[in-house]
């Protein structure tokens, strides 16, 4: 009996001794799962919820097939369909708009939210990184707009705004290749004049005009370095300060050779823009020295100068003509004013 039980022991520590051997050279696994639910190594690992390319059988809308961040392939995409050319630039021009808008938008959200609360926001002490960002994202859009459609872009965006009356305010008179060159520069000098004159409101003083004047001489000078003199005079005629003058001033003309005329009138008075120092903008916004005696004031002078040339280049005769047009026209539009204001009142 005890020699059993000695056999019996020795077989124990013998089958204990193999199993913690075996134990050493293989790696326990735990929760071991039977073949059949292991993934595959061909397939790889991915997001539950991630929509696999090969789910997607058609576009949840017709709008997706046609969108695209990319304006010129949104135009493809919307003319392959047949959508009409109207249409088309509606859909673009306010797009673009919209989001260069969007961009200024949120430069000024994020200065008011910048800006102390209990301060005020007048518009002379506002950012003139703002004022600059509004400059630069304007002539981004219009680059934009006049590469992809090929037209002044004041003229695409007031079409779609629903101006018709400042819709020719684009310079189609110009090449295509010569009104964003001008727009940079006149932005870039925008600018430069904004920096001058910041905070705006502020009276200059004569330093200030100094600087004023000497980038209007350099912005004049690279003008008349990018366009021809054809271009030049076209320019001048709808946008110098002597042609504001006879628009707003003078008896309206009928004709382009007469409105030619009295421009050149008005350049050889000396009308030009003007800037007025610290002084004499107090003297202008309070009326203070102003004649009031028989004496005539340089701007009178001016205009009798003015008139005299055109007497020469028109004629007498029709410089009265023009003379009884523009007075018959004031006193119509008065009295239409006055009927209106009657009609108001009762």
């Amino acid at each position: 009996m005890k020699l059993l039980l000695a056999v019996s022991l020795i077989l124990n520590v013998l089958l204990l001794g193999a199993a913690v051997r075996r134990g050493a050279h293989q790696h326990p696994t735990e929760f071991a799962r039977p073949l059949r639910t292991q993934v595959a190594p061909a397939t790889p690992a991915s997001n539950f919820f991630q929509r696999r390319p090969s789910l997607k059988t058609a576009p949840a809308t017709p709008w997706e097939a046609i969108e695209s961040r990319d304006p010129r392939q949104l135009i493809a995409s919307l003319r392959a369909i047949g959508c009409p050319e109207q249409t088309i630039r509606d859909i673009v021009v306010t797009r673009i708009s919209r989001e260069f808008h969007s961009r200024l938008q949120a430069a000024y959200d994020d200065e008011v939210r910048q800006r102390p609360w209990w301060r005020g926001t007048p518009y002379s002490r506002q950012s003139l990184g703002l004022s600059q960002l509004r400059f630069r994202l304007r002539g981004e859009r219009d680059d934009l707009l006049e590469e992809i459609f090929g037209k002044p872009a004041n003229r695409l965006v007031f079409d779609v705004l629903g101006q018709p009356g400042r819709s020719a305010v684009g310079r189609e008179y110009l090449p295509a290749d010569k009104r964003q060159p001008l727009r940079e520069l006149e932005g870039r000098y925008a600018q430069l004049s904004a920096e001058t004159i910041f905070p705006v409101g502020d009276p200059l003083d004569e330093e200030d005009r100094a600087a004023l004047e000497d980038l209007q001489r350099r912005k004049r000078s690279e003008i008349e370095y990018l366009l021809t003199p054809q271009e030049l005079e076209e320019l001048d005629l709808r946008e110098s300060t002597a042609a504001r003058y006879v628009r707003t001033r003078l008896p309206e003309a009928q004709t382009e050779a007469e409105f030619r005329a009295m421009v050149l009138a008005a350049r050889e008075a000396g009308v030009q823009e003007r800037i007025m120092t610290r002084t004499e903008s107090i003297a202008s916004r309070y009326g203070m020295g102003t004649p009031s005696g028989p004496r005539e004031s340089p701007e009178e002078k001016q205009r009798k100068a003015i008139e005299a040339r055109i007497k020469e280049l028109l004629g007498e005769q029709r410089w009265a003509q023009m003379q009884q047009a523009e007075a018959a026209r004031q006193a119509a539009q008065q009295a239409r004013w006055e009927a209106e204001q009657k009609a108001r009142g009762r």
